[in-house]
Parts: C-alpha cells; sequence; structure tokens
C-alpha cells in the first residue's frame, strides 16, 4: 500500500481549502444536521496507522489528529458522547475476507492494536473493536448510539476510503444523519481521500471543515 505525506499539519488549511472547493460540485446542498444529539466516533486511531513507528504509519493522519483532538474536547465539553473504534482480529477472525485481501492483519493483543496515547478515552467513553471496515460490524456501536439516543453520527479518523467511509454508509443506511469532516479524517493516498469524500458528499453525509463544526457544540450547561 502505498502511504503519502499528502498533507502535512502546516498545510492543512489551505490544502483543507481545496478540498472543499473539489467537493462542492459533488456535494447536497442543505443545513447541518443538528449537533444537540449528536456523537463522535473517532475510527482506528492505533498505533498501526497513527504512530509513526506502525506497521502501515499513515502519515496525513499526524496532519489531521489536533483537528480530530479539537472535536473530541469540544463534544466533551458540550456534554456530548464520544467513543473510539480499533481495528485488530483475534485468531479466529484471520481466514476471512479481509485476510486475503491485505494479507496482512492487526492481530489482538500486540501493540499495534492499541489506541494512540493522545486520545486517552475518558471512563464512559467505550472503545469497539472490530475485525471488518464497518464499525456497526459485530460490535456494540449500534446499542450504544441507541442508549445515547443519538440521531447524528461525526466520523473521524483513518482512513477516509475504508472503514471511515464504510462506517458513514452504514450509519446512513441505520437512518442516522452522518457528518464526515473533510480535515479530520485521513487515508494513505489524496485520491484515495478526495474520491471517498465526493461519495459521501454525494450520497451519504454531510462533508464541512471540522472549524464548521466546533461553534456549534456549544457547552453543555
Amino acid at each position: 500500500m502505498a502511504r503519502k505525506k499528502y498533507v502535512t499539519a502546516r498545510s492543512l488549511d489551505r490544502t483543507a481549502t481545496r478540498w472543499a472547493k473539489a467537493l462542492r460540485p459533488w456535494a447536497r446542498r442543505r443545513p447541518l444536521p443538528d449537533l444537540r444529539r449528536a456523537a463522535l466516533l473517532i475510527v482506528d486511531l492505533e498505533r498501526a496507522f497513527a504512530d509513526p513507528q506502525g506497521e502501515a504509519f499513515l502519515p496525513a493522519s499526524r496532519a489531521v489528529l489536533p483537528r480530530i483532538l479539537a472535536l473530541r474536547d469540544a463534544f466533551r465539553t458540550a456534554g456530548l458522547p464520544v467513543a473510539y473504534t480499533r481495528h485488530a482480529h483475534r485468531p479466529d477472525e484471520c481466514r476471512g475476507s479481509m485476510s486475503r485481501h491485505w494479507h496482512w492483519l492487526i492481530r489482538e493483543g500486540t501493540p499495534q492494536a492499541d489506541l494512540i496515547p493522545e486520545l486517552a478515552p475518558r471512563r464512559g467513553e467505550p472503545v469497539f473493536r472490530k475485525a471488518q471496515y464497518s464499525a456497526f460490524r459485530r460490535t456494540g456501536l449500534a446499542r450504544w448510539l441507541r442508549r445515547c439516543r443519538t440521531d447524528t453520527l461525526v466520523v473521524a479518523g483513518v482512513m477516509t476510503h475504508l472503514c471511515v467511509e464504510t462506517t458513514a454508509r452504514e450509519a446512513f443506511v441505520r437512518e442516522l444523519d452522518v457528518i464526515v469532516p473533510l480535515d479530520a479524517c485521513a487515508s494513505s493516498d489524496e485520491t484515495l481521500h478526495l474520491g471517498a469524500l465526493r461519495a459521501l458528499a454525494n450520497g451519504f453525509a454531510s462533508v464541512p471543515p471540522t472549524g464548521t463544526l466546533l461553534p456549534l457544540l456549544r457547552p453543555a450547561r
């Protein structure tokens, strides 16, 4: 897999402006969903992908990490739910379609499957282990969202064209409003990143910059 450094923390502002312009012809022009019943899902920011020493390190993950952390902090301040996923395979899950396609898997119980320390989930913020692209597949995510009375899911993390996109699509099919911040997710290549965002903006999700969302996340009283 090619892992290109297509954006850095320093270039992200101007790059995100370019992405927003590129997405505009494909996006459905509608107001953003109300965030008062939103939840944030941070997808697969684990050592394999988001640590420079990770076996499948994505350089762009470090560029977008501050935006993801800003979203997490804003959701916490607003008293809104936050959850995380880890992609990791147990021994009985190593013979399926993922192994046939990738020939390399993140194994449960190894350091590669640990979330990066910057995330520091708080008590009450669940971490869902998954072994497929969708965060809904054989996890407790759907039940947790129902308990939280969530009607809008904000999806951030990696990779845009795989687990982020698949999770966002399934959330839409499950009748949730979906938001994928264009500068709070990352992929292995800019073409894949933008291609996924175009498809999501056209058929499944609102795809604004993080800076548009933050003022809408009002502190809890």
